[in-house]
């Protein structure tokens, strides 16, 4: 993620996915409060922070990421 210099300094952390383990519902409407966003150009991937860890929304060229939310599955991960 190097490449967009606006997300290069979010602290992603690496999670490897097998399967679904939990879903969170809009149900819990503060999990989903942004409290921080870095944003780049139009149609560019952006970073979200919310109580549960970063996520990254958006696409590239090459297709490589998509919609993400590694940092914050890694912590659900964590509380079960």
């Amino acid at each position: 993620m190097g490449q967009w210099s606006h997300i290069r300094q979010v602290p992603f952390l690496e999670v490897v996915r097998s399967k679904v383990s939990v879903l969170i519902g809009t149900n819990v409407q503060d999990a989903f409060i942004p409290l921080e966003v870095r944003k780049g150009d139009p149609n560019k991937p952006l970073a979200i922070r919310c109580c549960l860890g970063w996520s990254i929304l958006g696409g590239s060229a090459n297709g490589r990421i998509g919609t993400s939310l590694t940092s914050t599955e890694f912590l659900v991960r964590r509380f079960l």
